[in-house]
């Protein structure tokens, strides 16, 4: 995000006038949500002005999301948990769909992803990862890449649902792995070692509304030109 993130973290990049993280929780404080938090890292002290709940990621210079939210497992080995990256917006319906969902883990996906993806991406199979599923909607294969369109049913939002018995699954499979994966493992890979196991599945829900994914200064300009 180059000189965005210069002074922020970023969920506090703004996008039509709101930052990222003020949207996504306008939309949890309005739903039957027990109890919101945010994992911080960096400049997590600009996040104080946030009246929730902290679990705060010291480690946040070399880890990724899985090592991230294992500074929430208190809560995650209790609850069901709603998970959402800090980068992104959606609608409402995102997450009132997938509240519904009882499976272990339940990730959220888009099906019309190379409409957006082509706008973003001058080869969008740069950026987007494999995703199959069979016609209950179970995931067969996820976050994988590849050079054909042919494996991309569908991409990964980066929104999910962690039922405690899914959350001690992904933390399982996490002790398994070598020191740098331990904490570099991002989530679509931990959940392809979770398939490749086949202990627990993991089903998808469609979402068929606007969302975006902010991960260059580019993608701004883009959603505010298609008016996304």
């Amino acid at each position: 995000m180059r000189n965005h993130t210069d002074t922020i973290p970023k969920c506090l990049v703004e996008y039509k006038g709101k930052s990222l993280l003020k949207r996504q929780l306008e939309i949890y404080e309005n739903l039957q949500i027990d109890e919101v938090a945010i994992i911080t890292g960096y400049k997590h002290l600009m996040l104080d002005k946030f009246l929730v709940k902290k679990f705060h990621n010291f480690e946040w210079d070399k880890s990724n999301m899985i090592h991230s939210l294992s500074f929430a497992n208190k809560w995650l080995m209790r609850h069901d948990c709603i998970i959402s990256y800090s980068d992104i917006f959606f609608e409402k319906s995102a997450i009132t769909s997938i509240m519904k969902s009882t499976s272990d883990i339940t990730i959220l996906y888009d099906k019309n992803w190379k409409q957006l993806w082509e706008k973003r991406f001058e080869n969008p199979l740069s950026d987007a990862e494999t995703l199959k599923m069979d016609s209950k909607n179970k995931i067969l294969e996820i976050g994988k890449k590849t050079n054909s369109f042919n494996n991309i049913e569908a991409q990964f939002m980066g929104i999910f649902k962690t039922k405690p018995s899914g959350w001690k699954e992904i933390i399982k499979v996490k002790r398994e792995l070598s020191l740098n994966e331990y904490y570099k493992i991002d989530t679509t890979s931990i959940f392809q070692k979770i398939i490749e196991k086949d202990n627990l599945k993991i089903y998808g829900i469609e979402y068929k509304e606007i969302w975006g994914e902010v991960d260059t200064p580019s993608d701004l300009q883009i959603y505010n030109k298609n008016k996304i």
